[in-house]
């Protein structure tokens, strides 16, 4: 067919022949010859003049049912694009926060995906499914794309990295409070899985542009184009549709918006899922795409897109829009962070600017259809392109120097420039259906697209690598808001301006109109080493910009310079003493703990102090660092350094410290080491003091320890030996002793040198929260042999050490003694091969040692609990709580596997906390035929609706013959004989790892101070000791006493004595072990499934929760509910809102699986009540009304007051005449007669995570103090545990009346610590009401005006979610010990008091109305009576609290110059 015929076909009989092959159709199939022969493809290949590649034209299908297919395609595939693209904005900026240039390469990295549109359209030009070309693509990239949208729809979304605040009357963001301080490391597997689906999308995007270009190429030249402004109307229609869904759905305060709602990213995500499916339903019914076959070899096919690719027509557009691209994409990533904190841009007004914008952009592509259709491509690209630099840099530098900060203002730039935008954007489509040949549409679009988008991708690195230098990545800047900073941001924006404008001219290059095109055509001009190089380009553009994109997400390389992060750079002014001290933590914590390639030091002021520092002039010194860190701590005065991905920000302030002496050491000697690195190291030769003189001296009252002490850790590594080693090394220091960090255990006490290290206070510094053990833990062979401790001997005495802390197991503690044991002999031979001198022999004759036990098994014997075990309970119930989830999704039973080989605590207590259905443990084998026991007890808990099971092994568990039981062998018992769904888990280390509890803070703290105190009153006399902590209270137990009996449990188990074993492994685990036989390991009492048979049960007690809700409330009321329906005569009536409700007949008769489910659940399930009851006769008409003979009330100090006026009323109504128990239950720990009350260890948890991120904020940002107020009431108990646990300055509370000397006193100290250390942070913690005045603001503004040039003050009231999150492990265990007990005396107190008849209760003792409560380790029964004098009812709690004594550790760990140290 002549190329200049045009004969109207009908669409579904169409045939014509392409440049590269001929498709027929059905009815012609019969008559055409395949061959792959060479010679017969000839007729079906165009001659190298190229024939005129304007189409034929079709029947009209604009508005047909072939069209409208098309058309909700492409309706439902914008959607899902659109909305992957809006919740860019207000997830990656706002709810990660990730930092701007971040943000650029999280909103450009998708785009890679169309980047492999060119493969694709080869895939649909040349490969067709089932003989279709374009619609099976579609039908398959829509319904892949489903899989990646559905694992973000199930997968857990994390926490935002800002707290969002909820009050009654209104609901912000936080700014200054972080909830998710590693939200924006998880950015990078969102921003991956989007990628993936936008990939997939690509399939169906291409196929489907393939098939509107056929389509519009059959129009004829008076109306081509009007089938692609349609679909481009539909696009738009798709992208009103997502701006609206994303816009008010998504514009939480979370997201970055003021909406108290607002749907999850996972809701959003099915959403799209659900249009997908929609989309593959249109693709298979309305969708039409004719089967053809394709008479051409794959070789041939891209021989003719070759030879049509060199035409200059193709060329030349294709080059220019690929520049074009880069050009528009390189502006400033300050963008979205003047957006986010300056405009205050929420995403509803986002939705509602591009909602208008669009309205506007179909408006523009009207215009083009109706009036400039054959207009200058060339002036429409400039027109729109003018008129959006104008706006957007108008609104930009008005919003940049406050001029007009609005958000709506902000927009205007959108606005405005949408008609020429969207006429724009439809001249790029015109242009390719005129250059696209026929048969090759698919390919070519792709191509065109993938040139323009790379040059996009390789636009955002650019541009962030020359902004880099204005450093306005993070929030800081935008935070402080000062005029540099501002100045900083504008030329970041002129940068990117210029770059722009000079990019215009390339629209000279572009052809103008239809006519340019057939022209350039016409001449028949072919460039092949032009376009082999640009495709070229094109690819390794797309590599390097695609790793650089990845590589801007990962934290480790995101603050690199090209990538748009800032070298680190310091200026540095000696005046003092000090300024040595800051280069020896510069180098020692930031030099080797740094992410950065390059750090700049600069000396200035004064020549004489550049040798200092190891430069020979002022100016300044590049070292390369290695890149291995986790924080990077700020510098005093210098700079304000960043955490990983983060930039430094150039402020440099003169000291200004009247406190520290004005003397210059020596110069220091700066080494270079290169051992086997590829990067110099530095390391400061010449150590200077860190003690600066002050005004004020320390008073100490305890006696100096003369003598210097090692610290060291040994054996497996356990949570919480950080805080050990800390409290060691501090105490020590405050005791005017020297203390060495011992580096890898016993091998670096062998090794001696650079393994033993002097400490000091900065150097065991925020590390409270760290896991593990950062000084290092080894085995070692060597100290096993004598020749081994003779050399750890030696480096001992060189050092000046006799005293030594070990912290670690049973092994390494029998080590320690054995090397005390060998000490007098060791230092003997050292001396007779004068390795020693006889003075040295002399000051070290003896050798005191100190055991601290630090193990996850809690396998010691002689302490209530080791280091280490409470944070390992901690991720063991994280699993189990998330196996959960799960495990009931499919009615599943899971074996777990826990750590514990010869100590079956750890399977004990999680069976405990996570109501395992069994449990396998060494020293209690089960009975022999526990196969099938276990297996019922299976049966009847999934008989009872249980829809997970679990049972808990730990891995030296084994039967009653000593013969092992693996999880494998339970899983194989349990599946053949009960065909359970059945999965095996094995924790394996994770047990070992993660962020310490505040348990195992407090712990170590407190067991590492009394370490210190023990050396200090130790003798050669005295035997070594180890410390154990026992009935709360630390304790000194014999070392080796201790050792040997561990020991002795293991034998008795090895010996089958089991009753002996659990007997050795003390009064602790036999409480454990028999409530988990009471709550778990015991089969469902007959009558007590269902609620009428309940009510034959006569005995009626009344179960309510009262006061403040507390985590582990429901933990109680479901261990006194079992424990009561173990009894064959007792009924359970849960009282829901406590009196009130009582009082309202809000109860119900309780059964058993009423409280299944209540051990994990925080809160309280029964409901709260503070109100106490103040008319006992209508509280009496209800107990006799349900017949109550027990009564149990789980709360806090109003739980006490209400039993109180019961107990008090008792002479007047006989209904109170009946054994009544109070269970501790209050985060406050206000309770009289109990020293720990449930929910103050899980309070304790949650404060010290939110302190942990406050503190790294504080790092990461300026130098700033945080005040934190903690809930409480009048009892400081909160404040002052969570203040020692989070490493916090001071702690506040109304026990202690604060005056303005303390204030005072705290403000010297924080900027005493920030000018004379490397912690450049400061944390007060303030009870809630611990001073009426001094309120939290009062402190906040008092800081901020005596800190002015050191440092910033920020206040943070932590609120409800002190009351939140599921109970811990801890509170579990000891809310299911508490349950229990307080059920066992109701029955032991109502079957004593039941009257002869057996019909009533009475009883007026005073020892049957008692509050149950933890004393010094026991569990005590106190008759509420006795209480009343020591409770003060008018501030809530009680006169006298074990916990005061421990406040002077407080302030001693803090390094506080004002505090008293007393011999303890």
């Amino acid at each position: 067919m002549a190329s200049n015929e045009r004969k109207s076909v009908p669409l579904n009989e169409f045939q014509f022949e392409t440049k590269v092959g001929k498709f027929v159709t059905d009815k012609e199939k019969k008559t055409s010859v395949v061959s792959g022969k060479s010679e017969n493809l000839e007729a079906f290949t165009p001659n190298e003049n190229l024939p005129d590649l304007v189409p034929e034209e079709a029947t009209e299908v604009r508005w047909n049912s072939f069209g409208y297919g098309l058309y909700f395609h492409f309706l439902f595939q914008g959607f899902v694009l659109k909305t992957l693209f809006s919740i860019i904005y207000p997830f990656y900026a706002n709810y990660l926060n990730l930092d701007s240039h971040q943000y650029r390469a999280a909103s450009t990295l998708p785009l890679s995906a169309w980047a492999l549109k060119t493969v694709i359209g080869v895939v649909s030009d040349v490969w067709p499914i089932f003989g279709q070309r374009r619609r099976p693509y579609m039908i398959a990239g829509m319904g892949l794309s489903f899989i990646p949208l559905a694992i973000i729809t199930f997968k857990p979304v994390p926490e935002p990295y800002y707290t969002p605040v909820y009050t009654e009357d209104d609901c912000y963001l936080n700014r200054t409070l972080i909830t998710n301080a590693n939200a924006k490391d998880e950015g990078m597997q969102y921003v991956v899985i989007n990628t993936l689906a936008f990939m997939l999308l690509s399939f169906a995007d291409v196929a489907a542009d393939g098939l509107k270009i056929e389509y519009s190429q059959k129009e004829g030249d008076d109306r081509r184009g009007s089938i692609n402004i349609i679909i481009y109307m539909f696009l738009e229609a798709s992208t009103i549709l997502s701006v609206i869904v994303t816009g008010f759905l998504m514009n939480g305060v979370e997201y970055g918006g003021n909406f108290c709602f607002s749907i999850s990213y996972q809701t959003l995500s099915a959403v799209m899922s659900g249009v997908c499916f929609m989309a593959v339903i249109n693709g298979v019914f309305m969708v039409h795409d004719k089967e053809v076959e394709i008479i051409c070899s794959v070789k041939e096919r891209f021989r003719n897109f070759w030879k049509a690719f060199q035409s200059r027509e193709v060329l030349q557009t294709f080059i220019v829009l690929f520049f074009w691209a880069m050009s528009i994409r390189i502006t400033s990533p300050a963008g979205v962070k003047v957006k986010k904190n300056w405009a205050k841009v929420t995403p509803l007004i986002t939705t509602v600017s591009q909602f208008v914008a669009t309205g506007l952009e179909i408006i523009g592509v009207w215009i083009l259809k109706k009036f400039f259709l054959n207009a200058s491509w060339r002036k429409v690209f400039l027109f729109s392109r003018v008129i959006h630099l104008v706006t957007e840099y108008v609104v930009e530098f008005g919003t940049v120097f406050n001029i007009v900060r609005n958000p709506y203002f902000y927009f205007a730039d959108d606005v405005i420039s949408a008609i020429p935008e969207g006429m724009g954007h439809l001249v790029g489509g015109l242009m390719l259906i005129e250059i696209c040949p026929k048969g090759l549409e698919a390919l070519f679009h792709s191509l065109l697209v993938t040139s323009f988008i790379v040059g996009m991708i390789i636009g955002t690195p650019i541009a962030n690598a020359v902004t880099a230098p204005f450093d306005i990545s993070t929030d800081e800047r935008y935070f402080s808001d000062t005029d540099e900073d501002r100045r900083m941001v504008a030329w970041s924006f002129v940068v990117a301006l210029l770059v722009q404008v000079f990019s215009i001219p390339l629209l000279r290059l572009l052809p103008s109109q239809k006519e340019d095109i057939q022209k350039l055509r016409a001449k028949k001009r072919f460039y092949p080493v032009l376009a082999a190089s640009f495709l070229t380009l094109v690819i390794v553009v797309f590599l390097l910009s695609f790793l650089m994109a990845i590589a801007t997400l990962v934290p480790q390389f995101s603050c690199q310079p090209i990538l748009g992060g800032a070298e680190m750079s310091f200026a540095v002014q000696p005046q003092a003493i000090s300024d040595q001290i800051y280069m020896h933590f510069l180098f020692d914590n930031l030099f080797l703990n740094s992410c950065f390639s390059k750090c700049h030091l600069t000396v200035i002021d004064s020549k004489k102090y550049a040798p200092i520092f190891g430069v020979d002039s002022v100016g300044s010194v590049i070292v390369d660092v290695c890149q291995e860190s986790s924080a990077i701590k700020r510098v005093k005065n210098r700079e304000c350094t960043l955490t990983p991905g983060h930039q430094t920000r150039k402020r440099h302030v003169p000291i200004k410290d009247p406190h520290v002496s004005k003397g210059l050491p020596s110069p220091a000697k700066v080494v270079t080491r290169n051992e086997n690195q590829t990067h110099a190291w530095l390391e400061i030769a010449q150590r200077f003091g860190f003690w600066a003189e002050r005004n004020r001296a320390m008073s100490v009252s305890a006696r100096r320890l003369q003598a210097n002490i090692g610290v060291l850790t040994s054996g497996g590594d356990s949570p919480g030996m950080n805080a050990a080693v800390r409290a060691a090394v501090v105490m020590g220091l405050s005791l005017g002793a020297k203390v060495y960090l011992i580096l890898e255990g016993y091998q670096g006490m062998v090794d001696g040198g650079k393994f033993i290290e002097e400490a000091s206070w900065a150097k065991v510094s925020d590390v409270i929260h760290v896991g593990g053990t950062f000084i290092g833990s080894a085995r070692c062979k060597a100290f096993r042999a004598k020749e081994g401790r003779l050399k750890a001997a030696k480096n001992l005495v060189k050092k000046g050490i006799h005293n030594l802390v070990v912290i670690g197991g049973d092994g390494s503690l029998t080590g320690a003694n054995l090397f005390r044991e060998e000490w007098p002999e060791l230092i003997e031979e050292l001396f007779s091969k004068d390795e020693i001198t006889a003075g040295e022999k002399e000051r070290h004759s003896h050798l005191q040692i100190v055991g601290l036990v630090g193990s996850i098994d809690n396998d010691f014997c002689g302490t209530d609990m080791t280091i280490g075990a409470d944070t390992a309970l901690h991720r063991i119930l994280e699993c189990t709580d998330a196996l959960k989830t799960t495990a009931q999704s499919h009615q599943r039973t899971f074996v777990l596997e826990v750590m514990g080989r010869h100590c079956g605590y750890l399977a004990l207590v999680a069976g405990i906390a996570c109501a395992a259905d069994w449990i396998f443990i060494p020293e209690d084998p089960p009975q022999d035929g526990w196969e099938e026991t276990m297996c019922n007890k299976l049966e009847e808990a999934r008989h009872l609706g249980q829809r997970l099971c679990i049972v808990v092994v730990a891995e030296g568990a084994t039967d009653r013959n000593g013969k092992p039981i693996s999880a494998d062998h339970v899983k194989n018992v349990i599946t053949e004989r009960i065909n359970h769904d059945t999965r095996v888990t094995i924790l394996g280390h994770v047990q070992r790892g993660g962020s310490p509890s505040a348990f195992d803070r407090l712990l170590g703290t407190r067991m590492g101070a009394e370490a210190i105190a023990a050396l200090q009153d130790s003798t050669p006399e005295t035997p070594a000791y180890v410390i154990s902590i026992s009935g709360n209270r630390e304790k000194r137990v014999p070392l080796m006493e201790a050792v040997l009996k561990t020991q002795s449990v293991a034998k008795a188990v090895d010996e089958f004595r089991y009753e002996d074993a659990i007997a050795l492994r003390g009064k602790s685990f036999q409480n454990n072990l028999e409530i988990y036989r009471t709550l778990n390991n015991r089969h469902v009492p007959d009558g007590a499934t269902s609620v009428i048979e309940g009510k034959q049960r006569t005995q009626v007690v009344a179960v309510m929760n009262m006061g403040s809700p507390a985590p582990g409330m429901n933990a109680a009321v479901r261990a006194v509910v079992r424990t009561l329906f173990y009894e064959d005569n007792y009924n359970v009536l849960l009282v829901y809102e406590g009196f009130e409700g009582l009082l309202s007949e809000h109860v119900e008769f309780a059964n058993w699986t009423s409280v299944s489910g209540f051990l994990g659940m925080g809160g309280s399930i029964l409901g709260t009540n503070r109100r106490v009851p103040t008319d006992p006769m209508k509280v009496a008409k209800k107990f006799e009304k349900y017949n109550i003979c027990g009564l149990v009330v789980i709360g806090g100090f109003q739980a006490f007051e209400a039993l109180k006026v019961l107990n008090d009323a008792r002479e007047e109504y006989r209904e109170f005449c009946i054994p009544m128990i109070v269970v501790p239950a209050t985060i406050s720990n206000n309770v009289p007669g109990c020293e720990l009350s449930i929910g103050c260890d899980t309070a304790l948890n949650a404060i010290c995570r939110a302190c942990d991120v406050i503190k790294q904020s504080a790092q990461g940002t300026r130098k700033r103090v945080f005040i934190i107020e903690t809930f409480g009431g009048y009892c400081g108990y909160l404040a002052t545990m969570a203040a020692m646990a989070c490493d916090a300055d001071a702690a506040y509370i109304h026990e202690e009346k604060m005056t303005i000397e303390d204030l005072k006193d705290d403000v010297y100290h924080i900027k005493e610590k920030i000018h004379n250390s490397v912690i450049q942070r400061g944390l007060l913690v303030r009870n809630e009401n611990a001073n009426e005045n001094y309120t939290m603001e009062f402190i906040e503004r008092l800081l901020n005006e005596e800190g002015e040039g050191s440092f910033s003050a920020r206040s943070n009231r932590l609120g409800h979610m002190q009351e939140g999150h599921n109970p811990s492990p801890y509170d579990r265990n000891y809310a299911s010990k508490l349950g229990t007990r307080a059920g066992q005396w109701l029955v032991k107190q109502i079957n004593e008091c039941t009257a002869a008849d057996y019909t009533s209760v009475l009883t007026i003792k005073p020892e049957t109305a008692v509050v149950l409560g933890m004393v010094v380790g026991k569990l005590e029964f106190l008759p509420i009576a006795s209480l009343v004098e020591e409770a003060d009812f008018k501030l809530s709690r009680p006169q006298s609290q074990w916990w005061m004594r421990l406040r002077i550790l407080l302030r001693a760990l803090a390094k506080h110059h004002c505090f008293d140290l007393v011999d303890s």
